[in-house]
């Protein structure tokens, strides 16, 4: 049995498949299997991973009946696999040398789903994006992450996910094959709602190749962002079914959100009609009605700011206008309008924002700087020891915020001694303080970082 069994979807890939063979070949972990399943593929894709499985007897190769896509192919993958753990790769992207030996330690020690970081590159190759952990614990549960960083966060790049094979092999956790797009959102949502906990490597674990007509790049029909939203109306269902409505509204507004905009984009450019459009909108609305989404401000206990899609799908459908442009954009005026007032609102009525930023550090002074933002008429006290000794603001200043248009609203800004390393570094600011050695602080920046935000209360 081998450690790992690579599921390798395939159609039509000659002009990708040698790269992606030798970036499997250079693997530092060698215990695994490839197995390329291939769709029926119209080129020499089957040859060439034939020819290449001589020499190699890692490679397997499975080839089926009729094309059936993508997701099917993944799925015949997984009843196929003997490996202990799985993952999933696109053989026109690229797995750095240490992709899988990072993840199956991880999977070793903790046993449970690991995942990783990854980088984004255009058709040129250069590089666009990457995709970093976020700053928690090595093993969490994922209600811990979602709280951190929101729930589409989480369940996205599926390509650099470690499964565990019993997990999907026993439980039936499958792909869904009558979809456009959105199917590996489902299928991580199956994963999120059948673990307790999951680990997350810093590495990065994938290159991902973003192609001009890779289906990542296609226009989108009604269909398509429908589509996205059966993902958030099944996120929904699990979450009711095991009683875990908490986070169903932040998904819907984050969907909202993303997915409103290209909406919007799309109009503008003619790609989609106005009778489309107009779908998408009322099948958003009807998820947002269906789980109770539109709940009053003043007893939700989410922010304006978690909720800014969900206002602005509620502003757009009741916005009068026969236009499905003119909605949107008045939608999206009205609920920046409700995020702003709900931000200065919240802050006005805490005194302070509630958030420590750690933007700098000087290593070679051994000083950090620390800034929040606080309304003028209720600053909070500010506190800071070390070693349960009282110090002083080594310089402090407070300034109007910026493109903030509100003067009420300040920013305090200081710079504090951390220079001694196993001090305990306490900072109280209100009724809220944070706490941890100074080592700590500088371990949060690595040596090349100049600025980071290392902790939010």
């Amino acid at each position: 049995m081998p450690g790992i069994s690579v599921i390798v979807p395939t159609y039509n890939m000659e002009s990708y498949l040698e790269r992606f063979i030798h970036s499997m070949q250079s693997q530092t972990f060698d215990d695994f299997d490839v197995i390329f399943v291939d769709d029926c593929s119209k080129d020499a894709s089957r040859e060439i991973i034939k020819d290449f499985a001589k020499n190699d007897h890692r490679l397997k190769l499975l080839c089926q009946s009729q094309n059936s896509g993508c997701c099917a192919a993944r799925n015949a993958g997984i009843r196929a696999a003997t490996g202990k753990t799985i993952c999933f790769v696109d053989p026109d992207d690229i797995l750095p040398e240490n992709s899988l030996g990072s993840r199956y330690a991880a999977f070793e020690k903790f046993n449970t789903v690991v995942r990783g970081c990854y980088e984004e590159y255009d058709s040129s190759g250069n590089l666009v994006h990457t995709v970093e952990r976020p700053d928690m614990p090595d093993v969490f549960s994922p209600s811990a992450v979602m709280r951190k960083i929101g729930v589409s966060a989480l369940v996205s790049g599926h390509w650099t996910w470690l499964y565990p094979a019993e997990l999907l092999q026993s439980r039936k956790i499958y792909f869904i094959e009558n979809v456009k797009v959105s199917d590996d959102i489902t299928f991580l949502i199956d994963i999120i709602f059948n673990i307790t906990q999951m680990a997350w490597v810093p590495d990065i674990v994938y290159h991902w190749c973003k192609r001009e007509e890779s289906l990542s790049n296609r226009v989108f029909t009604s269909e398509h962002f429908n589509d996205y939203f059966k993902s958030v109306e099944y996120f929904c269902e699990l979450s009711r079914i095991n009683n875990r409505m908490g986070f169903c509204e932040v998904f819907c507004s984050e969907y909202a959100s993303m997915y409103l905009t290209g909406l919007y984009k799309q109009l503008t450019t003619g790609r989609i009609t106005e009778g489309d459009a107009n779908l998408v909108i009322k099948n958003i609305h009807r998820i947002c009605c269906k789980y109770d989404m539109y709940i009053e401000e003043e007893s939700c206990e989410k922010s304006i700011d978690d909720l800014v899609g969900l206002q602005w799908i509620w502003n757009a459908i009741q916005y009068k206008s026969p236009q499905v442009l003119q909605r949107l954009i008045e939608g999206f005026k009205i609920a920046e309008t409700q995020k702003k007032h709900g931000k200065l609102d919240s802050l006005k009525n805490l005194g302070w924002d509630g958030k420590l930023n750690f933007d700098a550090l000087d290593r070679r002074q051994g000083i950090v700087r620390v800034r929040y933002c606080f309304h003028k008429d209720s600053p909070p006290d500010v506190r800071f020891t070390l070693d349960g000794e009282p110090q002083k603001f080594l310089s402090s200043k407070i300034m109007p915020m910026n493109n903030v248009n509100d003067k009420d609203i300040l920013e305090h800004i200081f710079w504090l001694r951390v220079h001694c390393t196993e001090a305990i570094f306490k900072l109280v600011v209100g009724t809220e303080d944070f706490s941890c050695s100074c080592a700590e602080i500088f371990e949060r920046f690595s040596p090349s970082q100049d600025t980071v935000n290392i902790y939010e209360l």
